[in-house]
C-alpha cells in the first residue's frame, strides 16, 4: 500500500480497511511503504501492516507518511517486480493515480 501526494482526509481509514480486507482473504504479508512512489525503490521504508497496527485510524494524518515526488517508473516497474509484489494499492488522487 503506498499513499502518495498531499495529506488528504481518510488515508488512515483507507489503510485499514486495505488490511482488514486482505488478512479477511487470507493474505499473509502486507507492507505500506513510507514516502510515496519513492519508498518503492527502498525496502527499509516498507512497514508490515497487521490488523493491530491499523486500528488507529481515526487519528489525523497518514500512518504511511505520503510522499511527493516523481521517481523513474521504471525503476519502479523493476522494483515492484523484483520484489515480487502482486498487488500495489495507491492511495491519492489524480497524480498518484497516474503516476500508477
Amino acid at each position: 500500500i503506498v499513499s502518495c501526494g498531499g495529506l488528504a482526509a481518510g488515508e488512515r481509514a483507507a489503510t485499514r480497511e486495505i488490511v482488514q480486507t486482505l488478512t479477511r482473504y487470507g493474505v499473509a504479508r502486507i507492507y505500506g511503504v513510507t514516502g510515496g512512489f519513492n519508498g518503492l525503490l527502498d525496502e527499509s521504508k516498507w512497514l508490515a501492516l497487521t490488523p493491530d497496527k491499523v486500528q488507529q485510524h481515526r487519528l489525523g494524518g497518514s500512518l504511511l507518511k505520503t510522499g511527493r515526488g516523481d521517481p523513474d517508473h521504471k525503476e519502479v516497474a523493476w522494483a515492484v517486480k523484483r520484489s515480487n509484489i502482486r498487488q500495489l494499492f495507491v492511495i491519492g488522487g489524480d497524480g498518484a493515480m497516474s503516476g500508477a
